[in-house]
């Protein structure tokens, strides 16, 4: 089973592009079909993160914009405190991917990388075959279901040791 859930943000968590949109003009929020989607795959992601799965952030993004994100847009559902190593930068991915198995020093085979971009994903693939990477590519309201289909994280009631774990990645 997988430990870790590296997350990119444009597109994957939510519609368009925050650098060029800013936080009121991604798409996310129970207006739009769409923007209920991304609401839906976040939720789903923090059930992840409450049965132990411990959660990163890779994204080509300023840091200041993407966190504004988290804290402000009132229908982000996951927030900065569920993240232990949040690297938004312009660096390729592998490069950030591997800055972050060395922070929580855990191995490749513990990751699963997910991003929108097919480019990425190629790239990250390549570079790092042990690190499971799934493109998240077209509608959101699939994103859950593609994810949970491939089986890779245990489901079930969080235990001590989950929280312990988490907390020691996240201090």
């Amino acid at each position: 089973n997988k430990k870790v859930l590296i997350l990119d943000l444009d597109n994957t968590l939510w519609g368009g592009e925050v650098g060029d949109l800013g936080t009121k003009g991604i798409v996310l929020g129970k207006e739009t079909s769409e923007g209920e989607s991304f609401i839906n795959f976040q939720e789903y992601i923090k059930d992840l993160h409450r049965t132990g799965v411990i959660l990163c952030v890779c994204s080509k993004n300023d840091p200041i914009i993407a966190k504004e994100v988290f804290k402000n847009h009132i229908d982000m559902k996951i927030k900065l405190r569920d993240i232990s190593c949040f690297v938004a930068n312009f660096k390729d991915k592998v490069s950030n991917i591997t800055y972050i198995k060395k922070f929580l020093n855990i191995d490749y085979d513990s990751i699963v990388f997910i991003d929108d971009s097919k480019m990425e994903c190629e790239w990250v693939k390549k570079k790092l075959p042990d690190v499971t990477t799934i493109n998240l590519l077209g509608d959101p309201s699939g994103f859950a279901k593609k994810i949970d289909r491939l089986g890779l994280f245990l489901k079930g009631p969080q235990t001590k040791e989950d929280k312990k774990r988490i907390n020691s990645y996240r201090a």
